[in-house]
């Protein structure tokens, strides 16, 4: 039987590594769905603005509601549902303790973005088209799961399957695109922090009512329009490298005529 105490320094690491991350989305999984089901939350949620809600509502939510953001009945009734939480949050009962979480949450959920983006990025995912490439993908299902449950999986199977965890990653491995580096923090503003801030308004008062519900839902699917931002502002980014250096290289060829 192989003893801990015989293993090398980097396998014990990642074991217990392994084993925190375990326990924190075990833990992340209680203290939000957990508790919420507890407390009778989801209950009421599901009752106003779940899927099986007859006259779709948001508890304590500003008037007129809106509930029809493509016009497509499964996403619509998709985006109420996540949309329903977070109203509560936003637009129930004002006090600093609740404030002070919501905006603890949200830098949360904007680091983890970050650091999963940024891995994601990384030569020894990006090249191999491993699962911890698939940012968008994880980041949909974290706004369906919570951050709290789906970083430490996302940080677990990176730490499991990417080169770049390993005991002797190349510097390819390690290794961030700069245009993906470059254009990381610009689009998660973006797709993030902007509707992270018009759907943080006080509404009516400031923000109408639709216009708030409809920044909800454009923070509920962030993940998949931080994904196109940056497909398209990459490719606009390249399109303009190579035009700089079609234009540099035709200068210095006149100029040694």
């Amino acid at each position: 039987m192989l003893h801990i105490a015989n293993m090398p320094s980097t396998t014990v690491a990642r074991i217990l590594t392994a084993v925190n991350l375990v326990a924190c989305a075990v833990f992340g999984g209680y203290a939000t769905l957990g508790v919420s089901a507890k407390n009778g939350l989801l209950d009421v949620l599901g009752s106003t603005s779940g899927y099986q809600a007859t006259e779709k509502h948001f508890l304590g939510g500003p008037t007129p509601y809106k509930t029809t953001y493509t016009g497509i009945g499964v996403i619509d009734n998709h985006l109420v549902a996540l949309d329903g939480f977070f109203v509560v949050l936003i637009d129930g009962p004002s006090s600093w303790d609740v404030a002070a979480a919501y905006w603890l949450l949200m830098a949360e959920v904007c680091v983890a973005w970050l650091f999963i983006r940024l891995e994601g990025y990384r030569g020894g995912h990006s090249r191999q088209g491993s699962i911890a490439s698939w940012t968008g993908t994880f980041g949909v299902i974290m706004q369906h799961i919570t951050v709290a449950v789906t970083a430490p999986v996302y940080f677990l199977i990176h730490l499991l399957t990417s080169p770049a965890s390993s005991g002797s990653p190349t510097p390819e491995d390690l290794t961030v695109n700069p245009s993906d580096s470059t254009l990381l923090l610009h689009h998660t503003v973006l797709s993030f922090v902007v509707p992270t801030v018009l759907m943080s308004l006080p509404s009516p008062s400031v923000l109408p009512a639709g216009a708030h519900y409809m920044w909800l839902a454009m923070w509920q699917v962030f993940p998949i329009t931080d994904t196109i931002y940056h497909y398209i502002a990459k490719l606009l980014l390249l399109k303009a490298t190579k035009r700089v250096s079609r234009d540099t290289a035709l200068g210095l060829g006149i100029t040694h005529a």
